[in-house]
């Protein structure tokens, strides 16, 4: 209580306590870590007493100040290359805190907590403040885990940052001989599962002089052998410990052994501090980084509202921003909220399944959905359409598509549970093109009739990375099975002074999409293609057609012959993707203009052989403006 009363720079503070413990003939080794500010000694039988003196919990809620946004270099970082995206192994999450209740960090565990549960997490049982030792000993199958509480490092030899290390964190469990009258505290006390760990609780009293004193007590801690021994997380786990130094990592050369511990319990992407944190920001950042893994959109959305994201992605993000930065806990630097991915995992660590976009897949009649999924195969839904899935990767999805109908266009989404992906919405144009080729030199002699076709695409913006402007990409489409074009010849030229020439004859052209499903369908096709840039609001339709034979008559003056019609050379070649083939099909293209909602706007084309013209055609099941990006 005196030192407490002094209210000593945290240094000095340490400095003091440490000497005082040394003088205590139960303690054969004293010292103190100055950079997690934790005061320690051994005692004869080699048990440990850590004395935290940084993060100070209250009872209230303290006024949520605006992350930093510094712009500074953060400290640390390491994220691997980008690996795919996988879920936990086990949709059940763990929250808690350690400290005296009512705890303000509560409201971020209940905030979490609800957003977990709304995409399908079964949240682990408990009471606000249930981090006993009892609790601690049954960490099993956690998909998401995540303690607020107190951390400590303890150095073999003092202030030799060098030497070996502990680091603790602190439960809810104040100490007590009858506890440790138990066979199962003494093994873990003998076995240096368990430490001795005094801290701020949260509570406070008032001194002679009216002043508010911060009051401490002493709870058991838990280390890497405790967590080696009764933690085990699902696959793929997400492992946040919010407490301090949780994730110091000397300039990033070495890694705490309680980290490295969860790694060997399967923790796959574990999330922690560099150094001390403090409220708001110990609350705050840890809450922004898991909103961003679920896609929750509920902490700080970003306009337009996110998918979600890896949690490397995330914390990328936030290190680029300086957002994991905490700058408010009185120290020099200030720590980082990192992520430590585990080097034997493959994959990177998502919370919700997730969409980047989607293709229509013509030449098979698919739907391709590129994202990040995980291994565990769930369902695919078209318009509220269950599709059949014929292929499930960590970032592709392939699933049929009708060519018509239900399920054939709309709003796309993933289900894992009862857990639902972003939407993606597969669009539609139905348009109709009416032609007519002629020569000039044969005035009355024409060939007309419409080409019908149909395309499909996902033509709304992406967001490629977390936190980042969204963009509008380029899209490409090639018309779908059932478009045609009809055209027939005829009229009359007449030659003087007594010859007549006529045209005649039918024609059907199947889509190429058509004749590639069906070799018996004939040999007569017309290649409608489609190119959207809803950035520019630009675009063009690549027209042509092929036959073998000329399927028109021309009858003459002195003999018949067949003949064929061209679209021609239009507005110039241009190059379209397809989806499923291994190349760009040049084809010629006539340039178009789009409305704002992406509507093909009517226009038309002439020149010396060829008419088109074409009604505006509306964008059907347009990119809904609710979709998370």
């Amino acid at each position: 209580m005196d030192l407490e009363s002094r209210k000593l720079e945290p240094i000095a503070y340490l400095t003091e306590l440490t000497g005082i413990m040394a003088k205590d003939p139960n303690y054969v080794e004293t010292g103190f870590d100055e950079r997690s500010l934790t005061a320690w000694g051994t005692f004869a039988d080699g048990r440990v007493h850590m004395v935290s003196h940084n993060f100070k919990p209250t009872g209230t809620s303290t006024p949520t100040a605006a992350i930093a946004d510094t712009g500074q270099a953060q400290k640390a970082a390491g994220l691997a290359a980008a690996k795919p995206p996988e879920l936990p192994g086990e949709r059940k999450a763990r929250l808690m805190h350690s400290f005296f209740t009512p705890f303000d960090g509560q409201a971020a565990i209940a905030e979490m907590s609800g957003w977990l549960s709304a995409h399908d997490y079964a949240l682990q049982p408990g009471v606000e403040g249930d981090a006993h030792i009892t609790t601690l000993r049954q960490i099993k199958g956690d998909g998401f885990f995540y303690i607020n509480t107190h951390g400590g490092v303890k150095h073999t030899r003092h202030q030799d940052t060098g030497s070996p290390q502990m680091y603790s964190i602190q439960s809810s469990t104040l100490i007590d001989p009858a506890l440790e009258a138990q066979p199962d505290f003494q093994a873990d006390l003998a076995a240096f599962r368990l430490t001795y760990f005094t801290a701020y609780n949260g509570l406070a009293t008032v001194d002679s002089k009216g002043e508010e004193i911060m009051l401490k007590d002493t709870r058991y801690g838990i280390t890497a052998a405790f967590v080696d021994t009764y933690w085990e997380f699902a696959q793929d786990s997400v492992v946040v410990i919010n407490a301090c130094n949780s994730a110091n990592s000397a300039d990033n050369d070495r890694v705490i052994d309680f980290l490295v511990a969860c790694h060997r319990k399967n923790a796959g992407l574990y999330l922690g501090w560099t150094e001390i944190c403090s409220p708001p920001a110990a609350f705050d950042i840890p809450k922004y980084c898991v909103d961003r893994m679920l896609g929750a959109n509920l902490f700080k959305p970003h306009t337009p509202k996110q998918r979600a994201f890896t949690g490397e992605e995330v914390i990328a993000h936030m290190q680029r921003k300086n957002l994991n930065h905490d700058t408010g806990n009185g120290t020099k630097t200030g720590a980082y909220f990192i992520a430590k991915p585990n080097p034997r995992s493959a994959v990177s660590h998502i919370l919700s399944p997730s969409i980047h976009h989607v293709e229509v897949d013509e030449l098979n009649d698919q739907l391709n959905l590129i994202g990040a999924f995980g291994r565990r195969q769930g369902k695919v839904f078209v318009d509220g359409s269950e599709r059949q899935v014929v292929r499930w990767e960590h970032e592709l999805v392939v699933c049929d598509l009708p060519r018509v109908g239900a399920g054939s266009r709309g709003p796309v989404w993933v289900e894992l549970g009862a857990d639902r992906s972003n939407r993606r919405t597969v669009s539609q144009w139905n348009i109709r093109i009416d032609t007519h080729w002629f020569k000039q030199n044969y005035p009355g002699l024409a060939v007309d009739g419409p080409i019908r076709t149909r395309w499909r695409a996902d033509v709304g913006p992406v967001r490629d990375t977390c936190g980042e402007e969204v963009k509008r990409s380029v899209r490409y489409a090639i018309g779908t099975y059932d478009s045609t074009m009809e055209l027939a010849a005829g009229g009359a030229f007449h030659v003087p002074p007594d010859c007549t020439i006529t045209w005649s004859g039918q024609a059907s052209f199947a889509s190429q999409v058509k004749l590639m499903r069906e070799p018996s369908a004939g040999d007569r096709v017309i290649f409608t293609y489609l190119r959207i840039d809803p950035e520019s609001k630009l675009g063009a339709m690549g027209l042509a057609m092929g036959a073998s034979t000329g399927p028109f008559v021309e009858h003459g003056c002195r003999s018949t012959d067949t003949f064929a019609s061209a679209l021609g050379l239009l507005d110039g070649p241009q190059d379209f993707e397809v989806t499923g083939a291994a190349a760009t099909i040049p084809l010629p293209a006539k340039n178009i203009v789009l409305g704002n909602d992406l509507s093909i706007l009517g226009d038309g084309h002439l020149d010396d052989s060829l008419r088109l013209q074409w009604s505006t055609a509306p964008i059907e099941s347009p990119p809904a403006d609710a979709e998370l990006i």
